[in-house]
């Protein structure tokens, strides 16, 4: 009897460290994302200070544009979150479905995908990545498309 309840409270152990693993690597996916997220928009702030710099000292700033509204911000180099989220969820080459990738972006990335339609909003950005050459659809998933 002793030993089956070892037995079981061993299994239930092993159980909640695979869960805690599954959970701890889950939460640094969402970490490194936020954190190249956070690099990327150090980079921007940088060029912005350089213009900004450049207009007090009397010169002319280089023309970047933020959505063409500003001639000193520089666009976002990387794309939007989400984007940066489905090309390092693709970037291993394997084709994944739409379910499968709204499934990853519900566990990895949860504060953006809170209350809304994950699977929709993965599609539409998907689709978007598609149009400017990122991914590709084949048989029913979705890959990062190889550049020649």
């Amino acid at each position: 009897m002793l030993y089956r309840n070892m037995r079981k409270t061993a299994r239930q152990l092993l159980t909640e460290i695979a869960q805690e693993v599954e959970h701890l690597e889950a939460n640094g996916k969402r970490l490194q994302l936020q954190q190249d997220e956070i690099e990327s928009r150090i980079e921007d702030l940088k060029e912005v200070a350089a213009g900004l710099t450049k207009i007090l000292e009397g010169e002319p700033a280089e023309q970047g544009t933020l959505a063409g509204i500003s001639p000193i911000i520089p666009p976002r180099k990387k794309g939007t979150p989400l984007g940066q989220f489905l090309r390092t969820t693709l970037a291993d080459g394997t084709p994944k479905t739409l379910d499968e990738i709204a499934d990853i972006a519900e566990k990895t990335i949860p504060s953006q995908t809170k209350g809304k339609s994950v699977r929709r909003m993965v599609n539409f950005a998907l689709f978007a990545l598609r149009r400017h050459g990122a991914v590709e659809q084949i048989d029913g998933g979705w890959k990062i498309r190889q550049r020649h």
